[in-house]
């Protein structure tokens, strides 16, 4: 008796032992549960007939999620619905790309193909899996598909990192469709293996419904049962709903009334599941988050590229979410959500991951405002089809300019064609938001205008040149000072929804901004300056001043933040102080030269890093990577952005406009060597030129960048060889 009594002590003691071990893990008792529905816009949730989503609004905070993976859509075979890649990039926390390979998750006990999935599983892999988890058999298939991409990706980044602070991975529901599995969302919280700890997958959680898509819908009560049955041990939770993403893939094989009505029938079962869950859940332990993977595939929204996510609980204030990589409320990255469930879980973040932890912004009504920014960036994203029409147009007036520089006035106007479109572009957002088809008939009544006032005015070319010059940049200071909203919507910038950039100056309109500032600097500052005492000296260091406050600009975190075009604006500083020198760049010169650029960097580094971990950009990021011992790291970023060059070159619009700029440039100079220039346009044509070649080198999307800079040149050289031969 004595010894069971001492047995049962030390069995007691041993248990008590063991319990705080488990409550000191990193995580603790918290919980997440992810509630997927893929395919689901903004306005499928914000409807006031879904009272568990209008809870979650009033109660927590809410975002648009930008929705881009590492996916080919050249290449369907590799991700049929656009759902795999975006599962295994929340997953990963860098952009995946998918395949069919990911919808294979199964129940380790499940039958697939007359075997259990756990034998099959381990045939494939010969790994073993623990009983009652769940397998994605495809786990190496996936990481074949996604071993050719130029940065660092770890497949499965969550699950591992979970995994390793002893806290438990669950998966409950699927989206199966095609009488084949898909149940890609189990990818968000497995590990690198495949395997997530427990879960329930199987085809016992749907039910054969004729009035639904492919003839069955999710049994709620089995879900929630399976829920149930995971919830006491398991700290991330996906609930793949399963309805709505089958009533989004099958909408365009019906009418668009009754795809309406199958959307709007699944919403409301998945409002219904998100209902039983808060009532199942202790809000101030944990959080429960809604998203949709990616968007939708319907026809009516094929150019809406921006998904919604919902999120309350610990730690969750009732707003908008805000993201240290797009740094604009209510706007956050698919990267950002392995990065932000890390963090409440008190866990470190791999430096593969390159989101980062979300933060709330708090506003009244988040339901009311993301709609109208959901809107507006979309509609930014439709208007991106202006710039690659203005690529075109910019090249065949180059070439048609070009030939015809000594026939009439033409040539002159189509000259200032390039420096007309840019401040046209940077300013169209006043006018408003609108489609491509208004912006576009907006920018060309914009035109006409234009060119008739400066009729009018009887203004020549080469002045009209430098004052649409002088407004470019005039209009790019005075909008990045105060946030860049034109910029924001600029057809003539970067890509929001398509998570391109998201704050700052982007390459198309950085281009611009150093070509235009080249012609102010040598066309109208140098002559104003040069007639003075101590003019040359004068108009040196005015050259240097204007150039390196425009590097900061470009540069600046809190401006442009665009290191690449601070760089080039650096280099064009360079090669002005070598024009000016007539070639005579003596040791003080070239100390100058390599010391500011130095000096500059170092002042960006500065002010980015007041920003604090989460918010510093890029460039920061990078420097952290090269100075801490990441090399290797670093390397992978160089050869990306060497890559993403080497691709643009190849298949580019930009490219054509470039190589027409380059040639025209040598034509004219060779056909026209016996005509007398004036000096700026000489310094001014070699000054844009270095900066140009600066923009390729030192931007992933150089050539964009090299494009609207070098065309500049062309139209000082074609106004200034017209002006003589008009007169003549």
């Amino acid at each position: 008796m004595y010894r069971s009594v001492a047995a049962f002590a030390l069995l007691t003691t041993a248990a008590l032992s063991v319990s705080p071990a488990r409550a000191a893990t990193p995580g603790g008792a918290r919980k997440i549960v992810i509630v997927v529905a893929h395919g689901a816009m903004l306005e499928d949730i914000t409807s006031n007939d879904l009272p568990s989503f209008r809870r979650l609004f009033n109660m927590g905070a809410g975002a648009v999620m930008t929705t881009r993976t590492a996916g080919d859509p050249g290449k369907p075979e590799r991700s049929e619905t656009g759902s795999e890649a975006a599962c295994l990039t929340l997953g990963a926390g860098a952009r995946a790309i998918g395949g069919v390979e990911t919808r294979a998750a199964f129940n380790s006990d499940e039958i697939v193909d007359d075997v259990r999935a756990r034998v099959l599983y381990r045939g494939l892999t010969l790994r073993r899996p623990p009983d009652g988890s769940v397998v994605m058999t495809g786990t190496d298939g996936i990481k074949s598909n996604n071993a050719p991409l130029p940065y660092s990706i770890r497949i499965g980044l969550l699950g591992d990192s979970l995994r390793r602070a002893g806290l438990v991975t669950a998966c409950v529901g699927n989206s199966d469709a095609f009488r084949a599995p898909h149940r890609e969302a189990a990818a968000i919280c497995m590990d690198s293996a495949g395997i997530v700890d427990t879960g329930d997958v199987g085809r016992g959680l749907v039910r054969r419904s004729p009035a639904s898509p492919y003839g069955v819908e999710t049994s709620v009560k089995a879900l929630l049962r399976a829920f149930d049955r995971v919830a006491p041990r398991a700290n991330l939770i996906i609930v793949d709903t399963g309805d709505f993403a089958r009533a989004d893939w099958y909408a365009d094989n019906c009418t668009e009334a009754r795809a309406r009505e199958m959307r709007r029938s699944a919403m409301l079962r998945v409002d219904r599941v998100i209902g039983e869950l808060l009532r199942r859940l202790d809000l101030r332990s944990s959080r429960i988050i809604f998203l949709s993977p990616g968007p939708s595939r319907w026809k009516p929204y094929e150019k809406r590229k921006l998904a919604p996510v919902v999120m309350a609980g610990e730690g969750i204030a009732h707003g908008l979410l805000v993201s240290g990589s797009t740094r604009r409320p209510g706007l956050i990255t698919n990267t950002d959500l392995a990065p932000d469930i890390l963090e409440y879980f008190r866990l470190p973040v791999p430096a593969s991951a390159v989101g980062r932890p979300l933060t709330c912004a708090p506003r009244s009504d988040p339901a009311a405002l993301l709609p109208a920014l959901d809107s507006r960036l979309s509609l930014q994203n439709d208007r991106l089809a202006l710039m690659r029409l203005a690529a075109i147009i910019l090249t065949v007036a180059v070439i048609l300019g070009t030939i015809l520089r000594k026939r009439g006035a033409i040539a002159g106007r189509l000259a200032l064609l390039p420096a007309l479109a840019a401040p046209l572009m940077v300013l169209l957002p006043a006018a408003g938001s609108y489609d491509a088809t208004t912006s576009g008939a907006i920018l060309a009544g914009a035109v006409v205008v234009v060119f008739l006032l400066l009729a009018l005015l009887r203004m020549r070319a080469v002045r009209a040149l430098l004052s649409l010059s002088a407004i470019l940049c005039g209009a790019v200071v005075f909008d990045l000072t105060r946030g860049g909203a034109w910029l924001t919507d600029s057809p003539f910038s970067y890509s929001i929804a398509e998570a391109a950039r998201f704050y700052g100056l982007g390459n198309e309109m950085m281009g611009s901004l150093i070509g235009a500032g080249a012609v102010v600097v040598f066309g109208v500052l140098g002559p104003a300056v040069g007639s003075v005492r101590f003019g040359r000296r004068l108009r040196t260091a005015l050259c240097l001043a204007c150039f390196g406050a425009l590097a900061v600009l470009i540069g600046a975190p809190g401006f442009g933040a665009n290191t690449g075009g601070a760089l080039a604006g650096l280099a064009t500083a360079g090669a002005a102080l070598a024009v000016l020198a007539d070639g005579k760049m003596n040791a003080k010169r070239w100390l100058v030269a390599a010391a500011v650029p130095i000096a500059v960097f170092a002042l960006f580094l500065a002010l980015d890093r007041l920003r604090g971990t989460g918010g510093e950009s890029h460039q920061t990021r990078a420097f952290q990577m090269l100075s801490g011992g990441r090399a290797a790291e670093f390397g992978l970023i160089v050869a990306r952005k060497v890559g993403m060059n080497l691709k643009l070159l190849q298949s580019s619009l930009w490219t054509k406009l470039l190589l027409a700029c380059a040639g025209a440039l040598i034509y004219l100079r060779a056909t026209g060597g016996a005509i007398e220039r004036p000096e700026w346009s000489r310094q001014a044509v070699k000054v844009i030129a270095a900066g140009a070649f600066a923009a390729l080198i030192f931007n992933d999307s150089g050539v964009v960048a090299a494009a609207t800079c070098l065309v500049y040149a062309w139209s000082v050289e074609m106004v200034t060889q017209w002006r003589v031969l008009s007169s003549e």
